[in-house]
């Protein structure tokens, strides 16, 4: 027993010899030592496209399979033909008027007598603009027995009389031109009956005695109209800029004034009914302001203005409010626009109306065409300075004589109705109605120019600012159609020529050669930069400060706006205009997978664009181009065959992609030949890319091992200099790759990868060059299910996806 003691105590301190023996050779030795390095790496990856037509699109819808997990919806006839004109109650379906819509509420105007109607909105998927959900094409009967309920008793027999007035002007318009198209075989431009307002009667109440009250305003009561925090839900109004109500409930008189500019020297008079005069009313002023400032939202107790102590007054409709310049003040202030500004407003008969509204929730990373965003409160002024100018070209004798003689025919298609060669009086008489209460937001940059439908308009906000879009402050008429600037212009009057009815296929939205000719577009463009020139429109934007309109957009959409022209330059050249005499119209080239719905514009949006970065839009543009009724009828026959085929288009993109890595470790060298190294690393790599995808992410984290062999060693006086080797090894990493662009997704996988290369170290300094390439085959995809398609992506790894790096380190 004493000998099996003194046995494992002596082979105990062999053992602890031996080790620490070698823990010092290990430490001892000059080249091994913990390390750190970084890096840039490069290489390419591969992208497999494919695009899957459905054979049943219901079939997705009833599903629910979006991208999104959102279930589309639409409106059913029976809750379109039982909205009440005047009414706010809720209904549980309204119609969509975004392509994804995430939230619910009510917005209602003050500004307006004209009330909104509620924008209800469901969940959708963020391409597919609307669908049917099976619990969404009827309404219960206790929605019914609801409604019914909160319907009034007795109809509002002013607003009746109003609603007849209307019919009747329409009527009389539609007979007008009636009789002016039976000799000459025209067609009439539709006016549209389903405005859920209608221009209110003057004021028919004795206003025999009024006291005309002063006002000072004074800062307390005075706070800013359109603020980031507060611009959902505020309205605006072409014929109403300078909106007066009265609150009822805390006997408060609101002015809110959503012009650019401070009004000095006005007073404020009501518009009373008056048959022995030519308007058909009289001035009665009610009030003196010495300032009214831009952009303001004043609150006064009535008292200030004593005219309002009158139950007449206080219920008169905010549209009969109107402010005046007050000739016996006259301002010798040289900047004082307020009397020029005020006479063109009073030109203004066509009220284009409508409300803020917040963004339809896309993340902040997707630019979808269908993202919309919230307008900053510069972003929504900038709106309120387009529609009055709008407005103001609109009821000028200039767009009219224009109108009467363009030297080319109108032509368009309107809730799946072709009009050709409208009778041009009709279309002024059109574009010059009331507009719906449009809900108004910005298109996201990378997305769409533009969005519309009867309810609802969206442009870049770039093309309505004009520190970015020139032309809004240098008025210059002698660019061509094919200016980038003037190209922004048609945007915006594309965009409100759907909120009329029209459809993409049509010179009411697009001009002629996609938007180089004759069309809407380029009419209004034309009327509105001779109306600015001779400072006839409200809004002058050479009077405003330098840098009015807010930031440029980061970028903005040059680049896309630039290859749109290029494009417009490519139909030209190849004749692709509506008014040939083979009748070809540009006819939906907008968005290939975007582009349904064309046979419903009062429900269903169009996007307006087509990305050179995605497709090659001229070509697009020539394969969706009829070439006459029997290709067209051999086209209709195809794709009704083709519609129980799942058509499948694949292909292959390569992209280079650019990184960085970053690795921390310990290398351990048995002699001055052998060693090993342990490491823990990150890298991040990115690739720019077409088609589905805008760019890919990857984002990788793991560790690794390497053999390292040194043929090269160089020591000085017995001290490690430099040495020259090979390493090979492997890594593993678990990577997360991000996709964006009509795709957006996350996806989280791993992978091992081999690795090899060159070291070079003299003294702490280490080089090294080497490849890594992956060792298992994988596929990460991602889908977009859209109402008409499948859309998917496959990121390809393999062994020809390899990757160069060269990192720098310092070996402690």
């Amino acid at each position: 027993m004493q000998n099996f003691r003194n046995n494992l105590t002596h082979l105990s301190k062999s053992v602890c010899l031996a080790l620490v023996g070698l823990w010092s050779n290990l430490e001892a030795h000059p080249k091994s030592g913990f390390f750190i390095q970084a890096g840039f790496e490069t290489g390419m990856s591969s992208i497999t496209e494919s695009v899957k037509k459905r054979p049943n699109p219901q079939s997705i819808i009833g599903n629910g399979l979006y991208q999104q997990g959102y279930q589309p919806r639409k409106t059913t006839k029976e809750e379109s033909t039982s909205r009440s004109n005047h009414s706010h109650e809720a209904h549980s379906h309204e119609e969509s008027e975004t392509p994804s819509q995430v939230s619910s509420g009510q917005t209602e105007s003050t500004q307006q007598a004209k009330n909104t109607e509620q924008e209800s909105t469901t969940a959708s998927s963020a391409v597919v603009v609307e669908g049917v959900s099976e619990e969404g094409q009827h309404k219960t009967s206790e929605q019914k027995d609801q409604a019914q309920a909160d319907a009034p008793a007795q109809p509002d027999p002013v607003a009746t009389t109003q609603k007849q007035k209307y019919q009747e002007e329409i009527e009389r318009k539609n007979q007008e031109c009636q009789e002016r198209v039976k000799s000459t075989g025209q067609t009439c431009a539709p006016l549209y009956t389903g405005l859920d307002h209608s221009t209110p009667s003057y004021a028919n109440i004795s206003a025999n005695g009024v006291t005309l009250s002063h006002v000072n305003v004074v800062s307390s009561e005075t706070t800013t109209l359109f603020t980031d925090s507060n611009v959902v839900g505020q309205t605006f109004s072409t014929t109403n800029p300078i909106a007066t109500t009265f609150d009822a409930s805390n006997s408060t008189i609101h002015i809110k004034n959503s012009l650019p500019y401070d009004l000095k020297n006005v007073k404020l008079v009501v518009k009373v009914a008056d048959s022995g005069n030519s308007k058909g009313y009289r001035d009665v002023a009610l009030a003196t302001f010495d300032n009214i400032p831009k952009n303001s939202h004043i609150t006064l107790d009535k008292s200030k203005i004593s005219a309002f102590s009158s139950a007449d007054i206080q219920a008169v409709n905010t549209q009969n409010f109107e402010f005046r310049y007050d000739d016996t003040q006259n301002s010798s202030d040289p900047n004082d626009h307020t009397k020029r500004v005020l006479e063109a407003i009073d030109k203004i008969t066509t009220n284009i109306n409508g409300t803020f509204q917040s963004g339809n929730g896309c993340p902040s990373y997707n630019s979808n065409p269908g993202c919309l965003d919230t307008p900053t409160a510069q972003q929504a002024q900038n709106y309120v300075n387009m529609y009055l100018n709008l407005a103001g070209t609109l009821d000028s004798q200039v767009w009219k004589d224009a109108m009467l003689g363009a030297n080319f025919k109108f032509h368009g298609s309107s809730d799946s109705v072709q009009f050709d060669d409208i009778d041009k009086q009709s279309l002024i008489d059109q574009f010059r109605q009331d507009s719906n209460n449009l809900a108004v937001r910005v298109v996201r940059n990378g997305g769409a120019f533009g969005w519309a439908n009867r309810r609802s308009m969206a442009v870049n906000a770039s093309f309505v600012n004009p520190n970015y879009n020139d032309l809004l402050r240098t008025y210059n008429e002698n660019i061509t159609n094919a200016d980038i600037y003037r190209y922004m212009f048609h945007t915006f009057f594309h965009e409100f020529g759907h909120t009329k009815g029209w459809g993409h296929d049509s010179n009411l939205t697009y001009s002629e050669y996609y938007h180089l000719g004759g069309g809407f577009s380029s009419v209004t463009t034309d009327a509105w930069l001779k109306l600015a020139n001779s400072n006839e429109l409200p809004i002058n934007y050479q009077d405003l400060p330098a840098n009015y309109g807010g930031g440029s957009s980061s970028g903005g959409p040059w680049g896309s706006v630039s290859a749109k022209v290029s494009v417009a330059h490519q139909l030209e050249n190849q004749k692709i205009a509506g008014n040939d005499p083979s009748k070809l119209y540009p006819y939906g080239y907008g968005y290939p997978y975007y582009g349904w719905g064309y046979n419903s514009p009062t429900r269903d949006p169009y996007y307006d664009d087509c990305n050179p970065n995605l497709y090659n839009c001229a070509d697009m543009a020539l394969q969706d181009v009829p070439k006459g009724a029997f290709e067209n009828a051999l086209n209709t026959m195809s794709a009704t065959l083709l519609e129980s085929v799942q058509a499948l288009q694949n292909k292959a993109l390569k992209n280079p992609t650019l990184g960085f890595n970053t690795q921390i470790g310990y290398q351990n060298y048995f002699n001055n030949i052998i060693g090993l190294s342990y490491y823990a690393m990150f890298n991040y790599n990115y690739s720019k890319r077409q088609g589905l995808l805008n760019k890919t992410q990857q984002y990788g984290v793991g560790g690794g091992v390497n053999l390292l062999i040194d043929f090269i060693n160089v020591y000085k006086d017995k001290n490690f200099k430099s040495s020259f080797g090979v390493f090979a090894g492997a890594r593993a990493l678990y990577n997360r790759y991000q996709f964006n662009g009509m795709i957006n997704a996350s996806k989280h996988k791993g992978n091992v990868y081999f690795t090899t290369g060159f070291n070079y170290r003299y003294k702490h300094s280490k080089i090294s060059l080497g490849i890594s390439m992956p060792l298992i085959k994988q596929n990460i995809k991602a889908q977009l299910l859209t109402e008409e398609t499948i859309n998917e992506v496959a990121l390809n790894e393999n062994f020809n996806n390899m990757h160069v790096f060269m990192n720098y380190g310092w070996v402690f």
